[in-house]
């Protein structure tokens, strides 16, 4: 019997030993991975073949493209993640094989790391040789042309967004879906060797229980349905988020932004605080008439007043921009050779105009608060109404006087799913800027943890630097857009050193998703050192809990220890035996049936070996 608590011992250790986790994290991938290797070269042999070995986009198939403003364009596609995923996991034509069978999701991510250092893409523009004479004037020049004049000009008809414009696929080559495919890019019309023609087609879709689009998540275990402009693919798959996609465009650019409604309500787009002719304003009855379900309206304007402005749906607006329908709109200062990615789908920019890096900053974050009313979003839950019966349900029976918000968003998350896509990274000495927007009925008052920021504008318009006060509570109203300059020098102050800092609204409810701390427009700036192999932040304590939806359901304590384990709300509504199986984690009862099979394979062992000794004793009797 003795033997049998020795094996049981020795089954523990080794147990212990295997199958609980490691209190050490595993780091990335290691690029000189032989497999990552192999499909590094690849691929860049891939990229370089229109980019070239420096990025100038002078590689050998560059002069196969139909113009350099598509090999400009084609450039692009490598600024997005979810593209560059595809392309290496899938593969493109027989120009670069797939490693879906070989690379898991780590090595890929480690690719896409890697290929950003092709990022010069953006740094060379080729005119087209089609370009308006006034080009020609203005090369010979080399002054910005007036902005009157540029206003009188006419966007050449044959800038389109790609997605739109007819191509002919070559044997072999596949239709990759992009966000530019949404952009069209034209002329250089002042010579400063950057494109000054724009052309943005969106579509106006709803994420609902249609699986093609399915829902927004809020925070683990939170959906709701929204409507979001999105780039229009031309019926390619959509890309869709929300809130909707940020907008970039350059002072003095011609810019043409061209709303499908392809929605079952009619819709408007209203460009708040740009500079626009009357007609532009979006306003229906009052501007122009609606948008209906299947037209489509092209607002065209020339870019006048630098600074952050943001765009939404003037339908309906109390109703329409709080189902999502509103997004951030960036005018940047005039720079020679400013090339900014002109629709964004995340919160950090992916590059900085020249205005900004002139100014010092080394990135660039867009914050959009709202506070949400599920009640609003609910019927939409139902697929089988018909568009009159939630017409009815939406605009009359809904009473926006009696609205009880419960969810409150940044960037159209409550935390923890906020560190999705609105942590702010940092590093020291370094200024930050953060464009906010209030889209949100109620003023929030934004507090910033170990900092002190500054105002340097407001609705888009600077403040003087005399008038400028280093605070850390920003009250916000509703509608209005701040810009703060978020300075990580430690001078007394405007930073406290590195660490895991808080940014959020200090109204209490703010910080609640349907009543439950931590929640809400909680987000994270997070010093690089503090940033771990997975780019989430290391903090002192243990976020998981926060990621199971079950503590947003008020099916979890607060506090961890059995003293506060009352299982009379613990998973209440569940069986029984799912209630017991919740109170260890998932490697605990692995190990635990581990150990009961070895020790059930024990003791059928031990009785096996007594069977056969009391047999052979039998025998020799």
């Amino acid at each position: 019997m003795n033997k049998i608590w020795v094996w049981f011992f020795a089954a523990l250790i080794f147990v212990a030993l295997t199958e609980m986790p490691s209190q050490t994290q595993p780091t990335v991938t290691d690029l000189n991975d032989p497999i990552i290797e192999r499909g590094r070269k690849l691929y860049m042999e891939h990229c370089a073949s229109c980019h070239g070995e420096t990025g100038a986009g002078d590689g050998p198939l560059a002069a196969s493209l139909e113009t350099p403003l598509e090999n400009l364009q084609a450039h692009v596609i490598h600024h997005d993640q979810a593209t560059l995923f595809q392309m290496i996991s899938q593969g493109v034509g027989d120009e670069m094989p797939g490693f879906a069978s070989e690379f898991d999701m780590d090595q890929i991510l480690d690719l896409i790391e890697y290929s950003y250092t092709l990022d010069a893409s953006y740094q060379q523009f080729v005119q087209t040789e089609d370009a308006p004479e006034a080009v020609d004037i203005a090369q010979e020049t080399k002054t910005p042309m007036d902005m009157g004049n540029m206003a009188n000009m006419q966007m050449g008809d044959d800038v389109a967004c790609p997605a739109h414009r007819p191509m002919n696929m070559g044997e072999g080559m596949v239709m990759s879906t992009d966000i530019m495919d949404a952009v069209g890019l034209g002329a250089d019309l002042d010579g400063d060797n950057d494109p000054d023609e724009i052309v943005i087609c969106l579509q106006i879709l709803e994420l609902s229980q249609n699986p093609a689009n399915g829902l927004q998540r809020i925070a683990p275990g939170i959906t709701l349905p929204v409507w979001v402009f999105a780039p229009d693919l031309g019926g390619m798959e959509p890309l869709a988020r929300f809130p909707s996609p940020t907008i970039r465009v350059e002072q003095g650019d011609r810019v043409k932004i061209i709303v499908k409604n392809t929605h079952y309500f009619p819709h408007t787009l209203h460009l708040h605080g740009v500079i626009k002719p009357n007609e532009m304003d979006g306003v229906p009855d009052v501007t122009q008439p609606a948008i209906e379900p299947g037209d489509s309206f092209t607002y065209e304007f020339v870019a006048q007043n630098p600074g952050t402005h943001w765009y939404h749906c003037h339908v309906q607006t109390p109703l329409h921009l709080m189902m999502g329908l509103y997004g951030m709109f960036i005018i940047e200062e005039n720079r020679p050779q400013n090339f900014i990615t002109p629709l964004v789908m995340r919160s950090e920019m992916p590059d900085l105009s020249v205005a900004n890096q002139e100014s010092e900053f080394a990135s660039e974050y867009v914050l959009l608060y709202q506070d949400i009313d599920p009640a609003l979003h609910e019927p939409l839950n139902d697929p089988a109404l018909t568009p009159a019966q939630l017409e009815k349900m939406i605009h009359r029976d809904y009473n926006t006087t009696e609205r009880v918000p419960r969810y409150f968003v940044v960037n159209g998350r409550s935390f923890p799913d906020t560190l999705i896509d609105t942590q702010i990274e940092v590093a020291p000495d370094q200024h930050t800027l953060l464009r906010v927007l209030n889209a949100g009925i109620k003023p929030i008052s934004l507090h910033i943890h170990g900092h002190k920021a500054e105002a340097i504008a407001i609705d888009g318009t600077p403040i003087p630097k005399a008038q400028r006060v280093a605070r850390d509570t920003f009250t916000i109203t509703s509608a209005q857009r701040v810009d703060l300059d978020l300075n990580t020098t430690m001078d007394g102050v405007h930073a406290s050193g590195p660490g895991v800092w808080l940014i959020h609204d200090h109204s209490g409810d703010a910080v609640t998703t349907n009543g439950i701390n931590p929640g809400g427009n909680i987000a994270y700036i997070v010093y690089d050192e503090y940033i771990d192999v997975y780019g989430l932040p290391k903090v002192a304590g243990d976020l998981s809990k926060f990621f199971n939806p079950n503590y947003y359901s008020g099916n979890e304590p607060v506090f961890e220890g059995a003293a506060f384990q009352d299982q009379s709300i613990i998973n209440d509504g569940e069986p029984g035996v799912l209630r017991v199986f919740d109170l260890l984690p998932l490697w605990a009862w692995i190990t635990i049936a581990v150990i009961i099979g070895m020790l059930i394979g024990i003791l059928l062992i031990q009785l096996t070996m007594n069977l056969m000794r009391k047999t052979n004793d039998g025998g020799k009797a």
